[in-house]
């Protein structure tokens, strides 16, 4: 009899501590992650040109299998009505109001169903961490450059919220390596790379539920009636409000107290821009530096080479133009609007300032009607001592990209804007 009641006291004690540890998992999962995204973008709020799409965020499988995992087998799952199931293979737009929508905005038509986070529309412009974190990837989405998020940051969120990472794609600038840590800091500026249609930012967060899984989530939350569709699908990932409250929410922008440029033929400082390679400086001693004077660069002209791996043996470096002041300066670069299809994809550049040297990679190919690519704020020191140096070794992520091989490194002009 007592070995009945042992039986029957260690059954209830498995079926307690059972319950206890399902309590556990279940207010770990359901408990409010606090609030810790900023835009990603300094200033005020911008439009959206596409949502994330509750019904089914998994734009790439969609389109490979349009009649499995989320678009089929979710219909069964879903208590939306969805008459729109086996449109191009995809869905409707299900948004965070529970709102079922082919367009954002009422025939805008820049929405499309699958969509795994928001397209900010943002031209051009200085793309900043969203939280601190270490950089996890950047570099191309696909080998083919024209795929997918294109030129792309991911930023995993650790130490404070580790369980988080975030994405930037269709960038024209990347500032920084994998395995580097980072604040609040501008880590790209937005662009077109990759499958766009225009120049914005694709701003995405996911969240892993279980080890070495990435799912996205929505940061805006979810308020529409009855149960999240994704939560219910995708591990239990519950979409939460994860701005921070503003003002915090908003990272302050720049001030902008003066400009200073530097073309590649500037008669002002003809000493200050220096073309050179291997044999020597000047277009004479490095015959592959070929002069373009069409009318297409910032004062009419322009130079450009071809790309030599990752082996610098010609390059172009802008010394800064006597600036005026010791301090804070954005570089910018000019990018012509010239030969669009035969441009680099990833084009070094070299900005030595007051604490030492830093590379960015810019894609020149996709950016249209010329336009100022920022390449990060810096300090620079009063005079004309520090420069921006560009090489024929045009690659990114730390191998030799074949796209590269034929493509045309651009050489125009470089802005520096005082900022503190």
């Amino acid at each position: 009899m007592q070995s009945k009641f042992r039986l029957i006291n260690l059954v209830l004690a498995v079926i307690v501590l059972f319950e206890v540890s399902l309590f556990l998992q279940t207010s770990t999962a359901k408990a409010q992650t606090s609030p810790f995204l900023k835009r990603p973008y300094y200033g005020a709020a911008v439009n959206w040109n596409a949502v994330f799409d509750h019904h089914c965020p998994d734009y790439a499988d969609i389109s490979a299998n349009p009649t499995g995992t989320c678009s089929e087998q979710k219909t069964y799952l879903y208590t939306y009505p969805d008459p729109d199931q086996h449109l191009n293979g995809l869905g409707r737009i299900l948004k965070y109001d529970g709102q079922n929508a082919i367009s954002c905005f009422g025939g805008g038509g820049f929405c499309y169903s699958g969509h795994t986070g928001y397209d900010f529309d943002l031209v051009y412009r200085p793309v900043v961490a969203s939280a601190p974190g270490v950089v996890t990837a950047s570099q191309w989405w696909d080998p083919n450059h024209e795929m997918g998020y294109g030129l792309y940051v991911l930023i995993q969120h650790v130490p404070n919220y580790p369980t988080h990472r975030t994405l930037y794609g269709h960038l024209s600038m990347v500032r920084y390596a994998q395995g580097m840590q980072v604040g609040n800091w501008q880590i790209g500026t937005s662009g077109t790379t990759g499958n766009s249609t225009g120049p914005h930012l694709h701003f995405e967060l996911q969240y892993t539920p279980l080890p070495g899984i990435w799912r996205p989530k929505d940061m805006y939350g979810w308020s529409g009636n009855g149960t999240d569709p994704w939560q219910s699908w995708q591990f239990g990932v519950t979409s939460e409000w994860l701005w921070l409250p503003l003002p915090g929410r908003e990272q302050t922008p720049p001030t902008y107290y003066g400009d200073f440029v530097l073309d590649n033929d500037d008669a002002y400082y003809p000493n200050s821009f220096v073309l050179g390679c291997n044999a020597g400086v000047g277009a004479g001693n490095c015959p592959y530096w070929y002069l373009v004077n069409n009318g297409n660069g910032y004062w009419g002209d322009l130079r450009y080479t071809l790309p030599n791996g990752t082996t610098a043996d010609y390059w172009a470096r802008w010394t800064a133009p006597n600036l005026p002041n010791t301090g804070q300066y954005e570089v910018e670069a000019y990018i012509p609007y010239w030969d669009i299809n035969n441009r680099s994809h990833a084009v070094r550049y070299e900005i030595m300032y007051q604490y030492g040297t830093h590379t960015v990679v810019v894609d020149q190919h996709d950016v249209g009607n010329g336009a100022w690519i920022s390449l990060g704020r810096y300090n620079f020191s009063a005079g004309s001592i520090h420069h921006v140096r560009v090489t024929d070794a045009a690659y990114v992520g730390g191998y030799v990209d074949p796209q590269n091989d034929t493509k045309k490194i651009l050489v125009d002009a470089i802005r520096w804007r005082k900022t503190h």
